[in-house]
């Protein structure tokens, strides 16, 4: 989320200031410059350059771009950028990607000022006053650690954001020991825990247990439609034994939903909390995901005064039905993902336990609440180590009140009032308001380009219109018609590329991805084999002899990621006949395919015919009798 403050480009004492612009004017504007003769028909003086923001499929950076290049003149460029440094488990990380092999990169010379932090490390050694010097070719990762004791920091800041007024409201709580728990770690061992999220969670129950506080006593249990108990008797976090939750997700067999309330269900039956006069915890470690129903188990927990978090250590967000049970007890949601890839694969877990600490952290502020003039907003309550920042459109005059004490509203610098300003530009209006620099004379940004002069016929190209040697001038041209200068990478082509024939149906067909949603013949099969027993069963005990017995139901559920995302039964039934059918999707053995599958089966049971009356002669009533005599 970097934001460009300002740019310079230098070449022989000749300098050049960045302009702001939208990213596609500063581009085009760039590259006029580049190919246009400047003013008289002579290259301009001074040089002219461009940043933006890039991302492609290795990720963010600061693209930069400057001309001319020339030998034994060197060029200078200098961009100063902001970026966010969030606090997380009482530690600020920044990390700062390799730029590239190329030889001609100079090395990085790198220095720290952080005077809020202590023990601040730029790569594996201590940041140094003189700079810590880095090959191009290697990441560096900078992070420091909050001072003890240190005060809570609250800042509301207000800024102008295009023609908008915006604001940003910042908490930032220093860090504090925190107590021991009774902790339950409930493992999902739900279908959708295939792929990476299983592999993730081992280094996620390692980093858990290893920043569970002193004295904390823990147990664990697997569950899905079922739960099964793992550790049943309460042990220090340092003495559970981290074999047994690497078998048994792996063998668990434990249906097919994701269910917390059966795990709700296994903790309630190991009877009353260990008496030890702590504060008692669940964390929920999967992906996030959650099998949607009643909230009676995240109900219960809060009446019991448990708090329920996650940590999700899958690549998508947590599902809302779990955030808004989590939220009912007062617990947090943990988005580990990335983390928690870095952790398994060796390269860092450190990150991991530090985004998992705040789970431990006790509350630093109870109440946040948040005004743009308008309209006020409860902010969730703040953990010690951990920081809180809101950014929105103001509408009025804001506030921001700190567990009821008011903090005082101010303009920041000129330079972070940039930065923020673009942050909150891209963030409240993306991709709308996509910003870059331009350093050029602002007079090019809005100049309309004009053509050249008749070109040879051996350098004009066939196409109409079409000249790669840009617009005749600008303020800011680079080049001349004797030696032209060239762009890094090619801007247009002249030659319009041959439009392909629409595919015919086979084509489309084939070119479909393959596996997406799921054919009905094995869906039907399925729901033949798993729902429609059960569904007897249910009806069955439901009619407990009545000839007059007549109901009608029709389930809902949507497949997904080898589970049961969602069930419902809808029609006039009582509820214990309900949750009977509910129970039946647990069983569903979901097939691997793409996409979601909705389903909507109907269930009909109907009246019993009452058996009809013969009536018997008397001879027929003779024989009747001599067979029951004889039996």
């Amino acid at each position: 989320d970097a934001a460009l403050i300002s740019l310079s480009v230098e070449v022989d004492a000749a300098a050049r200031n960045g302009v702001f612009a939208s990213e596609a004017a500063a581009r085009d504007a760039y590259d006029d410059c580049v190919m246009a003769r400047g003013p008289g028909g002579l290259p301009s003086k001074q040089p002219v350059a461009q940043a933006r923001k890039l991302h492609d499929a290795r990720g963010s950076a600061l693209l930069l771009t400057a001309a001319p290049v020339v030998l034994g003149h060197p060029l200078v460029l200098r961009v100063s950028y902001l970026v966010a440094t969030p606090q997380r488990g009482s530690v600020v990380r920044l990390h700062l990607p390799a730029r590239g092999m190329d030889p001609r990169v100079a090395p990085l010379l790198l220095r720290v000022q952080a005077p809020t932090l202590e023990l601040v490390a730029v790569g594996e050694r201590p940041a140094s006053s003189d700079g810590n010097p880095f090959d191009p070719w290697v990441a560096v990762d900078v992070q420091g650690r909050a001072r003890e004791h240190s005060p809570l920091v609250r800042q509301l800041l207000r800024f102008d954001c295009g023609s908008a007024r915006c604001m940003r409201a910042y908490v930032r709580a220093g860090p504090a020991e925190p107590n021991a728990l009774d902790l339950v770690l409930a493992i999902d061992a739900s279908p959708s825990m295939e792929g990476p999220a299983r592999t993730r969670l081992l280094s996620a129950i390692a980093a858990v247990l290893s920043q569970a506080p002193k004295g904390s006593k823990v147990r664990a249990l697997l569950f899905a439609s079922q739960a099964v108990p793992l550790v049943r008797e309460a042990l220090a976090a340092s003495a559970v034994p981290l074999q047994s939750f690497s078998a048994a997700s792996y063998e668990a067999e434990l249906g097919s939903a994701t269910r917390f309330e059966a795990a709700w269900q296994l903790i309630e039956s190991w009877g009353a909390w260990p008496a030890h006069g702590l504060h008692r915890s669940v964390v929920v470690i999967g992906d996030g995901g959650l099998t949607t129903g009643p909230a009676r188990a995240f109900a219960a927990a809060r009446r019991a005064g448990v708090e329920i978090s996650v940590v999700n250590v899958s690549d998508r967000a947590c599902t809302p039905a779990l955030a808004a049970g989590v939220a009912l007890t007062r617990g947090q949601v943990i988005e580990a993902g990335q983390q928690a890839e870095l952790a398994t694969h060796q390269q860092d877990s450190n990150a991991l336990e530090e985004r998992v600490a705040s789970l431990f952290a006790p509350i630093a502020v109870t109440q946040l609440r948040v005004s743009d003039g308008r309209h006020a907003l409860q902010l969730p309550s703040l953990r010690a180590g951990e920081e809180l920042a809101y950014e929105a459109v103001v509408r009025g005059t804001p506030s921001l009140h700190v567990d009821g004490r008011a903090a005082i509203s101010s303009t920041p610098a000129h330079e972070l009032g940039v930065g923020l300003a673009l942050r909150a530009a891209e963030q409240l209006w993306a991709p709308v308001t996509r910003v870059a620099l331009a350093a050029i004379d602002e007079r090019d940004l809005t100049r309309a380009g004009e053509g050249r002069p008749a070109a040879q016929p051996a350098t004009k190209n066939v196409a109409a219109n079409c000249d790669r040697r840009g617009p005749a001038e600008r303020y800011s041209g680079q080049s001349s018609d004797a030696q032209a200068l060239a762009l890094a990478t090619e801007r247009a082509s002249c030659a319009q590329p041959a439009k392909k024939p629409a595919p015919t149906a086979s084509e489309a067909e084939d070119a479909a991805s393959p596996g997406a949603g799921m054919p009905s013949s094995p869906l039907l099969s399925m729901l033949r084999q798993r729902i429609l027993p059960i569904a007897r069963g249910c009806f069955r005990r439901d009619r407990a002899g009545r000839p007059d017995y007549q109901v009608r139901a029709v389930f809902e559920f949507r497949l997904a990621e080898r589970e049961v995302v969602s069930a419902e039964v809808t029609g006039k039934i009582a509820q214990e006949l309900r949750e009977c059918l509910l129970a039946a999707v647990d069983s569903l053995a979901v097939p691997r395919f793409s996409g979601s599958v909705v389903v909507r089966y109907p269930l009909v049971t109907e009246k019993e015919a009452l058996p009809s009356e013969i009536e018997l002669t008397p001879n027929a009533a003779e024989r009747l009798d001599s067979v029951l005599h004889s039996q």
